[in-house]
């Protein structure tokens, strides 16, 4: 039997604030992330791989470049909604 505060939220389910849906979102999201990252750390096993330092440069510059602009881009817009306007940068 549902409670009153389960019945309450299955009559608002679709009405998610957006902090809400951005908590769970942005959570499934970041752990699909640190999964596919732990599952590229599988590759690290010397005995089935082969590589190089040049190979393990590449493939976390390349990462670290991806995660540099996602952080600009949640940056941009915090800085941009806090004043009313874009701001001019030259980074």
């Amino acid at each position: 039997m549902f409670t009153h505060t389960k019945r309450y939220n299955l009559c608002n389910m679709g009405k998610k604030t957006k902090r809400e849906r951005f908590v769970e979102v942005a959570g499934n999201r970041v752990q699909m992330v640190l999964d596919k990252i732990e599952n590229l750390s599988k590759c690290a096993n010397k005995r089935n791989y082969e590589y190089s330092k040049t190979d393990i440069d590449k493939m976390f510059k390349a990462i670290n470049e991806a995660a540099k602009v996602a952080k600009m881009k949640f940056e941009s817009e915090l800085d941009s909604s806090s004043k009313g306007k874009k701001v001019f940068k030259f980074n």
